[in-house]
């Protein structure tokens, strides 16, 4: 009879202490969920996604309370989105105003395949009549820089690389090597001339930009070695206002570059928007 007792006694504080425990993890659950509410009230969109991740880890059997924190996970990222989708517009306009008012200093050359235009300052695209010995230099819309060494001399160099030097602060900037390829080092010979083009890299002319834009803004005159085997072969001065230019179109191909970044921005934003938009809409269907 004692034994049955005690039994009893047990089961009851058991029952009592699961019943205590259930209200106890209600409590917190519906804790969580106020603390998501404010946070979306107050525009805390990853502090929304921080507490559902909480509420998901720790009470996944609560299936009404993981669907309700799942549906409030998605307003605050579709919120989110649409926050970034304003600030890209926002940019685009900026940016493109910025392009419009520098576009027409320059020229652009006919569009690629893809339709997108090259642009270069006089005396840096490409040779209207006779080639000669200088850097060409231009900007293409999706935000590259293309920086050619072009040689014409009565003798052929085979130079594969370029080194620029500020004789003022004695600074300088070497290319890689570009191997004969007849595609980016192109060479031939004409009415007694040799032509010589090499075209650099993206990671080179990155480098070579910095370097336009730093003479630039200290008012420098450059100097350019052409080299071959790593030994220079040939040598030409790039005037103030040649380093100017080279820096402009430096400066356009970063706007460039900013406009594409902003405008897949914005289409990231706006495909992530559709996205959660349909998933709101099935859920209360």
């Amino acid at each position: 009879m004692t034994k049955r007792i005690s039994a009893l006694l047990l089961f009851s504080l058991l029952l009592m202490l699961s019943t205590a425990c259930h209200q106890d993890r209600k409590q917190e659950v519906q804790q969580l969920l106020s603390a998501m509410r404010k946070a979306y009230e107050a525009a805390d969109y990853s502090g929304v996604r921080l507490l559902a991740d909480s509420l998901h880890n720790h009470y996944a059997t609560d299936t009404v309370a993981r669907r309700e924190a799942l549906t409030l996970s998605r307003e605050a990222e579709c919120k989110e989105a649409e926050r970034n989708m304003q600030y890209a517009d926002s940019m685009l306009r900026i940016v493109s105003a910025r392009i419009d008012s520098l576009a027409p200093s320059f020229k652009k050359n006919t569009p690629t395949e893809s339709g997108e235009f090259e642009y270069f300052l006089a005396g840096f695209g490409p040779a209207p009549t006779e080639e000669r010995t200088r850097l060409r230099c231009g900007a293409d819309t999706l935000g590259q820089l293309h920086v050619l060494s072009v040689y014409v001399g009565s003798k052929s160099i085979l130079h594969t690389a370029l080194r620029l030097s500020d004789a003022q602060t004695k600074s300088s900037i070497q290319t890689a090597d570009v191997p004969f390829d007849g595609a980016l080092n192109y060479r031939f010979a004409d009415l007694g001339l040799n032509y010589e083009l090499v075209t650099y890299p993206q990671e080179e002319t990155a480098k070579l930009a910095d370097f336009f834009m730093q003479a630039d803004s200290e008012g420098h005159a450059l100097r350019a070695e052409l080299l071959s085997k790593g030994k220079v072969v040939h040598s030409f001065p790039i005037s103030r206002a040649d380093v100017k230019a080279l820096s402009s179109t430096a400066r356009i191909r970063q706007l460039f570059d900013s406009r594409q970044t902003f405008r897949h921005e914005r289409a990231k934003a706006q495909k992530r928007i559709t996205y959660l938009k349909e998933k709101l809409d099935a859920s209360v269907r």
